[in-house]
């Protein structure tokens, strides 16, 4: 849908009048999509190039309102004149007959964050910041453009599907913007493009900078950051920071009162401080105390820990939102796995990760942290972490839309694996066709140590969405159960399969990562049973293959070999051997088991470091 937000409920032209009519001599007006007090939204089609859009219609008698006009036409200029992926373009401008303006708009199919928010309660960090980061994108090239938009809220953001993309932003509804005035504005030939008047506020409320609230003229780039402010805030915690009951009430607070915490918002969270101060620098009362610019937000991100939340001491698993849900189960992994390296542990809060019975999986996750330069391996990466972005996104939806599976999510959240089976079970055959359902009660299966059971499960998600081939928890817990001799055959039955690809550099890091010796050889010999050895790069290969070779002579090529592969991910191999203790080998265990090995070692990681000298992200 494309309806406009502004609009509220009567239509001096409803859809029975222009319903199957032509206007401007090229559309074609197929249907109304909304309609409002100053006008109507209407799907409609370019007669000659047959390609639908969204076509505003302002009312007839509200086209003699000089100011309103004006409104509508800094709409269709502001749109035209930014050219943004995440910026709804407005094509073209005319007027009817009866002497009505209309706005030709691209036709979108999706929902506002509004609508998302009113189903979801509030979103995951991860999801917020993905958001944000596209409407700072538009904003940026807005701003640089002179434009700033004064009224962003939940309604005038849309989020679509591109493909296997989602929430692909898309700003709506610059009626308000202000402009720099143009030398034909300056000259007084047209009419001036700042829409503002001293004294008067512009903008809805609950969102409205101070300087707008103010009414102060000159209103730059920074009030649309206070803004987004909100909107952040509103999105990480269900709320906007000012709930005040009248509209002079919101006023006052966005002026006189200091924003809460996003921790006292949700006590059962603890923020990481970077996005404290970055919520607090948004919502500063003087622009000059905020961002200087949607750039410098951007790189504020950008510096935001892996982790952006964690439980507060004693706080209940179960959250009010699949989100709080989602954010409790990865904190519990974060507990779980506290022992392991740094740059496993980073690696580990990125997946949320469910039940006990998976610390096996939890090891392979280091696989996610290998940095990698820009190549077609990196592109290939990217695409599979948008396709597991939107299917979350399903699931989200699916959880919203199915209590008892939420429920069930709850109890795996708290700990209660069986209690999640027995709530997951009345739903499968009203949910036999659900992907998303599968994939749960796999989960929750795995987590009651019934492998071979969770193993169909997730068989049968990967059967009704090929996507769930590529959902990293699913191959992490199929990898998992390798461990049991009861599920063994048939996952490696799943690896050689559809889950190949995305299990291979998982096995490839596990041959060589893991603390057991038996769980190594286990990796290494999947690997090579399913075929994809021979598909890992040359340097995995090695990497896998210097733990398990026997002798100085050929495991000293091996360190050759990747010193002089000049890859980065080589590195942590070599530094796990150079870490083995200099004792457990000969009489009474005293000798250095690698002794040979130290100085090759040594010229090894010296090589790679000085080729790549600072340290991974992941680290």
């Amino acid at each position: 849908s494309h309806a406009d937000p502004a609009l509220a409920a009567t239509s001096a032209h409803p859809a029975t009048t222009l319903t199957g009519t032509e206007i401007g001599g090229r559309y074609l007006i197929k249907s109304l999509l909304g309609e409002g007090g100053m006008g109507c939204v209407f799907l409609g089609e370019h007669i000659l190039m047959k390609k639908s859009v969204a076509i505003k219609i302002l009312h007839g008698e509200l086209s003699q309102n000089q100011e309103i006009v004006a409104r509508f036409q800094r709409e269709a200029q502001a749109a035209s004149a930014i050219n943004h992926p995440n910026i709804c373009a407005a094509t073209d401008f005319g007027r009817l007959e009866d002497g009505a303006f209309f706005l030709v708009m691209e036709h979108l199919k999706g929902h506002t964050l509004e609508s998302l928010l009113r189903a979801r309660e509030r979103l995951s960090p991860e999801r917020t910041i993905h958001i944000m980061r596209q409407i700072l994108g538009a904003l940026e090239v807005a701003h640089a453009q002179g434009i700033v938009h004064r009224d962003l809220k939940p309604e005038n953001i849309m989020l679509t599907r591109q493909g296997e993309e989602a929430d692909v932003v898309k700003i709506l509804d610059f009626g308000i913007a202000s402009m720099r005035p143009t030398e034909a504005d300056e000259s007084g030939t047209q009419t001036s493009a700042r829409l503002t008047r001293a004294g008067v506020a512009y903008g809805t409320p609950a969102y409205m900078s101070p300087e707008q609230v103010a009414g102060l003229q000159d209103i730059d780039g920074r009030a649309d950051l206070y803004t987004l402010g909100v909107i952040f805030f509103e999105l990480l915690t269900g709320h906007t920071p000012f709930r005040g009951p009248s509209v002079p009430a919101f006023m006052t607070q966005h002026l006189t009162q200091a924003p809460p915490s996003l921790h006292a918002m949700h006590p059962e969270l603890i923020y990481a401080p970077e996005l404290e101060v970055i919520l607090a620098t948004l919502l500063s009362k003087e622009p000059q105390d905020r961002y200087p610019d949607a750039r410098a937000l951007l790189d504020a991100l950008d510096a935001l820990p892996a982790q952006v939340t964690s439980p507060a001491h004693g706080a209940p698993a179960a959250l009010a939102s699949p989100t709080g849900i989602h954010d409790t189960l990865i904190t519990q992994t974060a507990t779980r796995i506290k022992a392991l390296s740094p740059p496993m542990r980073l690696a580990a809060f990125v997946v949320p990760l469910l039940g006990g019975a998976i610390v096996f999986a939890v090891l392979i996750v280091v696989a996610l942290a290998i940095t990698r330069e820009p190549d077609p391996e990196v592109r290939q990466q990217a695409r599979v972490e948008r396709t597991v972005r939107a299917l979350s996104q399903e699931r989200d939806d699916f959880l919203s839309e199915t209590p008892a599976a939420r429920q069930a999510l709850e109890r795996m959240a708290a700990g209660d694996a069986k209690q999640a089976v027995e709530r997951l079970e009345p739903l499968k055959t009203p949910h036999a066709q659900s992907s998303h359902f599968h994939y749960y009660m796999g989960l929750a299966l795995g987590a009651q140590t019934q492998h071979s059971d969770a193993l169909e499960s997730f068989e049968r998600a990967i059967s009704l969405d090929e996507r769930y081939a590529r959902e990293p928890l699913l191959v992490q817990e199929v990898i998992g159960a390798l461990e049991h001799k009861d599920a063994r055959e048939r996952a490696e039955t799943m690896l050689s399969g559809a889950l190949a690809p995305s299990a291979a550099p998982l096995l490839a890091e596990l041959a060589h990562s893991s603390k057991k010796r038996r769980t190594r050889a286990r990796a290494l010999d999947v690997l090579k049973k399913t075929g994809q050895w021979e598909s890992l790069p040359a340097w995995q290969q090695d990497a896998a293959s210097l733990f398990h070779e026997k002798g100085c002579k050929a495991r000293a090529e091996l360190i050759k070999k990747l010193a002089d592969s000049g890859e980065r991910g080589a590195l942590a191999p070599l530094q796990k051997l150079s870490e083995t203790p200099k004792r457990g080998c000969g009489f009474l265990n005293a000798k250095d088991c690698i002794a040979c090995l130290r100085a090759d070692l040594s010229r090894a990681i010296s090589t790679l470091q000085a080729q790549h000298p600072s340290p991974p992200p992941s680290e």
